[in-house]
């Protein structure tokens, strides 16, 4: 909202040549250069040269564009001004909860976020940035420093690829290290590890979930003892490789290394097309696994490889390298519940180097077991620790709503009534949020009832009302409400047309049977709102307001609980106005 503000009411914008912005979503981690604005060859290239410690990813970037989230470097990248967005993601068990604080905030990720902002305001502050838009880079950190490329390459760069692949395949058949037949099996075999990996961490999941990790979930997404879960999936997945693997026995490593590879260049024609930023993560591995393979066909070493630990660790080098540090970044960002997906690219990594593992997959049977066994002492680990404590609170919801039409009040939460919500809401009395407030929020409330004080909302004064065209138009003034958060306005029956709040104005479509408006505060000189509504028939608006918290009106919230979630610890007043 303040970017918004900034961007569309001041007139800096045509001051500003480059924005960096810095981001938290938690209260760790590395400062990472998640995102930056179009045409952002340039800039990346500038990035390189000057952060002390860069932590980057195009892929991340590609990723943020398709996700429903947004930064204040949305509303620049709007208004067509180059950037780059920094942020912090992990501990976001704290993320915009009472513990988003200095106490628990890790001094090394504003020491690393210090060292970007300073860094990057000597560095860009002494360039020149007339014309600094270029093609877009594929870009990520390698031991200490960015490598990046223009996406002009992408396209050849898989090409290539797609060559070399055809080439490999072709000669290890040729030589008779593997067969077309086997090249199937193998593939079949992968896939069947995928599907069977992903179902298996998905009803695990729902079925921790159930019992016990969900009472532990904030509102946000984040959950106590994420790390757990995931490190649970992987020694699945890991297990369910070595057990679907080890019934194959007819395939060879170069069948399914071969069959690896062919999965690797179709997923690096899907990124190349849809999200280039991220093909250097199967581009890079492919082409270095493919021209070592090649030069083995070539000079007839086929059996050689097997035993050869310098080859193998050059076929695993880049794998390892580029997709660890790339499933722990995902595992920070993303939520548990889409974790056993990205067990797909652990499988897919496991069969790239399937020559490199196939000793571990040869032992006994023991070994997959051994790993489920470690699985289940860890997912008891995180049942034994899923208690709410003071140092791992939970989400907590209430609100008061009172209507000073019908002289009613009562207490709401957005979520199952807990052992302190319990004590004003009974588990049993549900409704619709949008039952009860002028939201367009359809969401399930728990309600009580609550006694009824006499809060106020802002005046609503009537300025006129004129006909116009066979169409009402009704103009009044919010005034005297410096302490309200949010008012909120719905008018039923599909009559709203048109509203102009200040000085923006909006076109209601004509298919919105309820109309619904939100305005975040109210100034202090007032605010003019003017509706166009069909026809000269009276009109009934509601309006609510959402006022700051007073406590006199519950008493003080458990240790283990905490205030988070849709309008909690708000007091919102109803009120219905005919025209």
């Amino acid at each position: 909202m303040g970017a918004k503000e900034f961007w569309t009411k001041s007139n800096h914008k045509q001051k500003m040549d480059l924005i960096i912005n810095f981001e938290a979503r938690g209260t760790s981690g590395p400062s990472i250069m998640f995102q930056t604005s179009d045409q952002n060859g340039w800039m990346v290239k500038e990035f390189a040269k000057a952060a002390p410690n860069p932590v980057t990813s195009s892929l991340l970037g590609n990723l943020f564009e398709i996700m429903p989230n947004d930064s204040d470097l949305t509303i620049s990248n709007e208004n067509k001004i180059p950037g780059l967005n920094f942020a912090y993601g992990d501990g976001w068990t704290g993320y915009h909860t009472p513990r988003d604080d200095v106490k628990h905030q890790d001094i090394r990720s504003l020491e690393h976020q210090g060292q970007n902002a300073l860094t990057m305001a000597r560095h860009f502050g002494q360039l020149e940035l007339n014309d600094i838009k270029k093609e877009n880079a594929v870009y990520f950190n390698f031991f200490g420093v960015v490598i990046s490329y223009s996406y002009y390459w992408v396209y050849p760069l898989t090409g290539l690829i797609l060559l070399l692949f055809a080439m490999v395949t072709i000669f290890a058949v040729k030589k008779k290290c593997a067969t077309f037949k086997g090249l199937g099996i193998s593939l079949l075999a992968i896939l069947l590890a995928i599907i069977s990996s992903i179902l298996a961490t998905v009803l695990i999941w729902m079925g921790v979930n159930a019992l016990w990790a969900e009472k532990m979930t904030l509102f946000s997404g984040a959950i106590y003892d994420s790390l757990y879960y995931q490190w649970a999936f992987l020694l699945i997945t890991a297990s369910i490789c070595f057990l679907i693997w080890r019934k194959f026995r007819t395939v060879n490593e170069w069948e399914m290394t071969l069959s690896a590879i062919f999965l690797g260049v179709i997923f690096l024609i899907l990124l190349t097309q849809f999200l280039p930023g991220a093909s250097y993560l199967f581009a890079w591995p492919l082409l270095v696994s493919l021209l070592i393979l090649g030069w083995v066909v070539w000079k007839n070493k086929m059996d050689e490889i097997i035993s050869n630990p310098w080859m193998l660790s050059l076929i695993s080098f880049l794998p390892i390298v580029l997709f660890v540090p790339l499933l722990k970044l995902l595992f920070t960002f993303f939520p548990v519940s889409l974790v056993p997906y990205l067990m797909l690219l652990l499988v897919w990594l496991l069969a790239l180097l399937f020559m490199q593992c196939k000793q571990l997959f040869g032992l006994g049977q023991w070994v997959p077991y051994t790993l489920l066994g470690i699985a289940v002492v860890i997912l008891s680990i995180s049942f034994f620790r899923a208690n709410p404590s003071a140092d791992r609170p939970i989400d907590s919801n209430l609100f008061y709503v009172v209507d000073q039409d019908k002289k009613q009040a009562q207490w709401i939460t957005t979520q199952p009534p807990d052992d302190w919500t319990k004590k004003y809401i009974a588990s049993t009395n549900t409704s619709n949020i949008k039952s009860i407030l002028p939201f367009n929020y359809d969401k399930k409330a728990w309600v009580g009832n609550a006694p009824a004080r006499n809060y106020q909302m802002p005046q609503i004064k009537l300025v006129k009302t004129e006909t116009k065209q066979g169409n009402k138009i009704i103009h009044f003034r919010f005034t005297g409400a410096t302490d309200v958060q949010n008012m909120y306005l719905s008018i039923p029956g599909g009559r709203a047309q048109k509203i102009k709040v200040g000085e923006e104005s909006f076109t209601i479509p004509n298919s919105m049977e309820t109309f619904y408006y939100k305005q975040a505060g109210i100034p202090k000189q007032g605010l003019d709102v003017i509706v166009e509504v069909k026809g000269n028939q009276p009109v009934e608006f509601t309006f609510g307001s959402e006022q700051h918290p007073d406590p006199e009106i519950r008493s003080k919230r458990p240790s283990h609980l905490m205030t988070s979630g849709l309008f909690d610890e708000s007091i919102l007043v109803i009120k219905r106005v005919t025209y």
